[in-house]
């Protein structure tokens, strides 16, 4: 199914990433849930399917017929079991900043990532999460979105005030995080 489509690991790839999605909706980690008030994911089975896999598709990497396929199984899933969302934090950062960060890290495994890309995945961001009007898919969870230009690094307050506001989003009060 490769054929001139370059990289050929994507249809692998795109498999794992939908048993992954299977899993984790349908298997959430109970303990974890059940000793820690707050859970923060990098990432979700939403970002995957809304951001990851569409970019895919959109670039030509995925096909109609595998991005269909990992559509319907992501769809299967979460109305089989929905994942249950209090708050979504979006940390819009321009995709010129988040180029700038990975070229500072400069690690050898995101050496092959390139503006083009980080720009059409912060279109994806963007249409997902930057707009109102398409938040009805996760049954209207919040999306609070914070400046991630920021550099919290550099400036422990800004950190604090962010931990602060994603408390207060959870109606949790600032001793949790301690």
């Amino acid at each position: 199914m490769c054929r001139d489509r370059a990289p050929c690991y994507m249809e692998g790839s795109s498999v794992y990433a939908c048993c992954n999605v299977c899993l984790c909706v349908l298997y959430p980690c109970i303990d974890c849930i059940q000793e820690a008030p707050v859970a923060v994911l990098e990432r979700s089975v939403y970002s995957a399917r809304y951001c990851f896999v569409k970019n895919l598709h959109k670039s030509g990497v995925m096909d109609d017929m595998e991005h269909e396929c990992y559509c319907q199984w992501f769809d299967l899933v979460t109305r089989q079991s929905p994942p249950q969302l209090d708050l979504i934090v979006y940390l819009r950062s321009s995709p010129e900043v988040c180029y700038q960060r990975l070229q500072e890290r400069g690690r050898k495994e995101e050496k092959p990532v390139t503006l083009e890309y980080l720009q059409a995945l912060h279109e994806c961001y963007e249409d997902w999460l930057g707009n109102d009007k398409h938040h009805s898919w996760h049954g209207n969870t919040p999306v609070l979105v914070i400046d991630g230009n920021e550099d919290c690094k550099l400036n422990n307050t800004l950190h604090k005030k962010h931990c602060s506001n994603i408390l207060s989003h959870l109606g949790l009060s600032e001793t949790v995080a301690a």
